[in-house]
């Protein structure tokens, strides 16, 4: 695997050559399947009710909330890739509230759940439905928070662990 399809890497700032880099190599298939988990997560073959400019926002927002300007720069790009109309590109800002109701529903999941996912239950899957979203929608949302925040997450402990 190329260090440009590597994305934790590239968001964490670890270099390739590096002590870091090199280790990280070792787990190769945890770097693969990262990979994989990526493109099915941003970019699916079939984007079902989730836009991929709808994710890109969203995962821009996760990043925003976790103070991770790399994450964010990264996710603003496939935002941009994604030609989002304006509501949608709205949403990689936390402090922008959508007057769309359903918008709004996607936006308090992905902020619980990226900030407090202990306060999490089932009247809040219950929400998503009143707003519009089918089962297989609430799946995927909820799976593209998990894999975004995993990322995210990753990169921060190896950007604790190079020093920076």
């Amino acid at each position: 695997m190329s260090y440009d399809d590597n994305v934790i890497d590239r968001i964490a700032g670890v270099a390739p050559g590096s002590a870091l880099y090199d280790l990280r190599g070792e787990r190769e298939e945890i770097l693969r399947l990262s990979e994989t988990s990526h493109r099915a997560s941003l970019s699916p073959r079939d984007p079902g009710q989730l836009s991929p400019a709808l994710r890109a926002a969203l995962a821009a927002r996760m990043a925003r909330l976790l103070k991770d300007a790399a994450g964010a720069a990264h996710y603003d790009a496939l935002l941009a890739k994604a030609v989002p109309d304006a509501p949608t590109a709205a949403l990689a800002d936390p402090g922008h509230a959508p007057a769309d109701p359903r918008l709004a529903e996607i936006v308090r999941r992905v902020d619980l759940l990226t900030l407090t996912p202990e306060a999490a239950t089932r009247e809040d899957v219950e929400r998503l439905r009143a707003a519009g979203l089918d089962d297989p929608a609430i799946v995927t949302l909820t799976g593209l928070v998990a894999f975004v925040n995993y990322q995210l997450r990753v990169a921060a402990g190896l950007r604790m662990l190079k020093g920076a």
